[in-house]
């Protein structure tokens, strides 16, 4: 099969937001098929595309809600459960997705951590 792609228009701008650009977000949860611990989370969650991985993430999806960067989006995965475990036995990846957790609550509160 063969694509004649000589009349395709050009990609619209792919510039990346500027580093330090602050931007009011909304972020939506976007399921993963997998089962959480609670009836709650169920279907919520997305496994690590590591085999044998027991790691489980939210994957967000953030979009720019105003601006002149309204409506990009991005993506990030917040681990939630499994991976390296600390020395009392909690998962590292949960620890800084609270703490991410934690800042996003902050700043849309508009309180001082």
């Amino acid at each position: 099969m063969t694509f004649d792609m000589n009349d395709v228009a050009p990609q619209q701008s792919g510039d990346l937001i500027p580093d330090g650009t602050f931007a009011k977000v909304t972020m939506s949860i976007r399921k993963g098929g997998v089962d959480g611990m609670s009836e709650v989370d169920r279907g919520l969650l997305k496994p690590s595309n590591q085999p044998g991985s027991d790691v489980r993430m939210v994957d967000a999806e953030f979009t720019v809600a105003e601006g002149p960067f309204a409506r990009r989006k991005f993506w990030q995965n917040f681990t939630v459960q499994g991976g390296k475990l600390d020395e009392q036995g909690q998962s590292v990846g949960w620890k800084i997705s609270k703490s991410q957790f934690r800042a996003m609550i902050d700043s849309a509160l508009g309180l001082r951590p």
